[in-house]
């Protein structure tokens, strides 16, 4: 065997090097998006250090359920260690700090961490970083070359407000709207969809800022807003056109124009098909056993088969429905038919494929060692790099480590510190 490939400019072998290795973020953020876009960063190897005031301050450490000694239950943080596995889940990879930042001495702590850092991430309500003394002015006048990344729900100076959650940005971006059956009421869509598409674009500024910093020695301040991210994803389905053209924009589980498109019933449950193209549609009618339907007028061309949509889910539903969706799967996988077996959340954590791809990691509460159950991890793979998975830290747990790493500040003022409460 050959000796391990070694990554340019670095002495470690590729199999231990990770792509953000050497860059230091500092993470103000709460709830999900904010987090979310952090846990991506320590995936990539950034050393992250997640900042909360002493005694935790993240909104998301009252979402039940928890973990402590006794197991995982709903009833509340009643029990001396219980711990949100929300929180678990989001500050993995993170060194977890407490300071005070109401506090004058808690203010100068962090500059002179942002001194020493690449990035700050913060996720706050409008003007409560320049409040508290951390907004990018202050903070770019101890760091030029810092990257700060404001996250928020519907962008600064917003006519709707400061505060959002994910099911308000979903109704304003107008994905609620088209998201359900015909005729029926809009329908949230089941994950916190705008909580986690801001901050993948807040993570891809943020890379492609660190690499405009390469060239000019300069950092800048990005801003990323839920609704945005939300809305931009809307508007690629040119809504607008169709609704020109008086095609419905909520389909439910169809899609006519694009028809056959949507999910079947099954004898045990669902199996969803697309099969949009004229050869992908001629051998659906044949695992159907109906290949007479390629020359019925009412399904010749795309054009057909759009307009007489409701005829041809029933034709496919009245097969599907007489089978298992194990037996459905295997004829159209034969025929090379786009389909796929309706999961359920828990079959689709246990696919090998997704363990292997990094996208679902086991959920470990560290204190104990247990194995909680599953969470998503970010599902991309290097062929010359290592993405990091490491549990969670409790609130605080690293804050002398950190101070006498990073500040070098002796463990006599470290003490000093916490007497003070600003740790």
């Amino acid at each position: 065997m050959g000796r391990p490939q070694v990554v340019p400019g670095s002495s470690e072998p590729a199999a231990r090097f990770a792509p953000l290795a050497g860059i230091r973020v500092l993470d103000l953020t709460v709830a999900l998006a904010g987090p979310y876009a952090t846990l991506l960063l320590g995936a990539l190897g950034a050393e992250v250090i997640k900042v909360e005031a002493p005694g935790g301050s993240d909104v998301a450490r009252f979402n039940p359920p928890f973990s402590c000694s006794r197991g995982v239950h709903f009833a509340g943080p009643l029990h001396p260690d219980d711990i949100s596995i929300t929180m678990l889940a989001r500050h993995r990879n993170k060194r977890r700090i407490t300071l005070d930042l109401k506090t004058d001495e808690g203010v100068a702590v962090f500059k002179e961490l942002t001194a020493r850092s690449d990035v700050v991430v913060e996720n706050l309500r409008s003007g409560a970083a320049d409040r508290l003394g951390v907004g990018y002015e202050a903070l770019r006048a101890v760091n030029p070359r810092l990257i700060y990344c404001s996250l928020t729900a519907f962008g600064p100076d917003s006519a709707h407000g400061d505060t959002g959650m994910d099911v308000t940005v979903q109704a304003l971006s107008g994905l609620m709207f088209i998201t359900g059956e015909p005729g029926e009421p809009p329908m949230r869509v089941g994950i916190p969809v705008g909580d986690l598409v801001a901050p993948l674009f807040a993570t891809i500024a943020m890379l492609s800022a660190l690499r405009q910093r390469d060239t000019t020695g300069q950092g800048q301040h990005l801003e990323a807003s839920m609704l945005d991210g939300l809305t931009s994803l809307v508007a690629m389905e040119h809504l607008d056109v169709l609704t020109e053209f008086g095609l419905p924009i909520r389909t439910g589980n169809s899609l006519s124009r694009m028809g056959p498109f949507g999910c079947y019933r099954c004898a045990d449950g669902y199996i969803s098909i697309a099969a949009p193209q004229d050869t992908w549609c001629a051998s659906l009618f044949g695992a159907m056993g109906m290949p007479e339907l390629q020359t019925d007028p009412r399904f010749l061309t795309h054009g057909d088969r759009v307009i007489n949509g409701r005829q041809l889910d029933s034709l496919i539903e009245s097969w599907t429905s007489t089978l298992p969706a194990a037996e459905v799967s295997d004829r159209l996988r034969r025929l090379s038919v786009p389909h796929g077996v309706v999961r359920d959340p828990r079959e689709a954590l246990e696919d090998p494929a997704t363990g292997r791809s990094g996208a679902v990691h086991s959920l470990i509460d560290a204190r104990s060692g247990r194995q909680i159950g599953k969470t998503g991890g970010l599902p991309v793979t290097f062929s010359a790099g290592q993405l990091a998975d490491q549990p969670a830290h409790v609130t605080g747990e690293d804050t002398a480590a950190v101070l006498a790493e990073v500040l070098r500040l002796p463990a006599a003022e470290i003490e000093q510190l916490r007497e003070r409460r600003v740790i």
